[in-house]
């Protein structure tokens, strides 16, 4: 289901339980939210879960075999061994893709 809509139902929930059912607005907004939260798809949340936590690729380098990464919120790039992972299209399944060794460059470089 899309935000908009999620967004959409659990106003109208917490509206329509303070001015019809009569109820506490805490009790709506619990109400509201767990609506929600049982209307928010699976893939929804683990999307977002993969997105807020994955490294970003910010530059591909094919003649030198250097790949750019960057770090988000509280993350760090440490050197060490590194693979990619592909998503199989027809299964779901994490592949491998490739693998190597990751060092960290000056920004210089």
């Amino acid at each position: 289901m899309s935000p908009i809509a999620l967004l959409l139902i659990g106003m109208l929930i917490v509206v329509l339980s303070i001015l019809f059912l009569r109820l506490h607005a805490f009790l709506a907004l619990i109400l509201g939210s767990l609506v929600v939260a049982i209307l928010t798809s699976q893939e929804s949340v683990h999307q977002y879960a993969v997105r807020s936590e994955a490294v970003r690729v910010v530059a591909v380098d094919p003649n030198s075999n250097l790949i750019g990464l960057k770090a988000t919120k509280n993350q760090k790039i440490l050197s060490g061994y590194v693979a990619i992972l592909s998503e199989d299209e027809s299964s779901g399944k994490l592949d491998k893709y490739s693998d190597g060794i990751v060092s960290i460059l000056s920004e210089e470089e």
